[in-house]
């Protein structure tokens, strides 16, 4: 059975051969580019923004877990790819195996926190973020109201104008922002679901690369031995035709 299924797996090999080994490498190096970038640029920049203040610190660290990762997998593949040691190969089928459906299914939840997500839907989420807006006054007044005069806004679920004193989603009475009408929980709201949509999507396509990763580190587990089969058998055939 497990040679029959060798045999089935290493048909695309035996096609395709250069090119399906050509794409493997070139795909685990954009693998790594990404991971790099999201290092480099997607934590900063998200750690830098005012909603990160207000999220917390778990995108960040999500961001630059999920680049990490994807960096480590990125060079196994690499070095798979060029080598084909199976030790490698056996490593990163395993990694691969024990990442895909957590990637997967946390991309999915993510996608449907998100999607749930609104200014009316007071629920869990929405409530932590009420709680980080609030936290974000008292420790970065200066950032929130920056927010706010971006996007004529005040306070989160209650405008700065009535009664800002003991109103505690409000910065100090110094911010000129204070006098908009419009709360601005809708634009918080609009901004976590855009950074959570972009690591679902992100979550979920890492996944898929991932079962690309078991399939072809199957195939390269099983063509060099039926290759090396083949060639054996075709030089007793032409030592024999000899």
């Amino acid at each position: 059975m497990a040679i029959s299924v060798c045999k089935c797996l290493c048909l695309p090999c035996k096609i395709f051969g250069s090119l399906v080994k050509f794409l493997w490498i070139l795909l685990n190096i954009l693998i790594i580019a990404g991971g790099i970038i999201l290092l480099a640029t997607g934590g900063v920049y998200i750690s830098k923004s005012t909603a990160s203040l207000i999220f917390g610190e778990a995108y960040t660290i999500g961001i630059m877990v999920l680049g990490s990762a994807m960096i480590v997998v990125g060079f196994f593949g690499f070095i798979m790819g060029c080598t084909e040691n199976k030790c490698i190969i056996s490593i990163y089928s395993l990694v691969c195996g024990l990442t895909l459906v957590p990637l997967i299914v946390l991309g999915i939840i993510v996608l449907v926190w998100a999607n749930a997500l609104s200014a009316n839907s007071y629920d869990w989420l929405y409530n932590k973020i009420a709680d980080g807006w609030t936290n974000a006054v008292s420790d970065n007044s200066d950032e929130i109201c920056s927010y706010m005069a971006d996007h004529n806004c005040s306070g989160f679920s209650t405008n700065c104008v009535t009664n800002p004193s003991s109103n505690n989603q409000c910065p100090p009475s110094t911010c000129a922002a204070n006098s908009f009408v419009d709360v601005c929980n809708s634009y918080i709201i609009e901004d976590a679901k855009k950074i959570m949509k972009a690591l679902g999507g992100v979550s979920i396509a890492f996944g898929a690369v991932m079962l690309l990763g078991v399939i072809i580190s199957w195939v390269l587990c099983c063509c060099p031995t039926s290759l090396s089969i083949t060639t054996k058998s075709s030089k007793k055939k032409d030592a024999t035709a000899v």
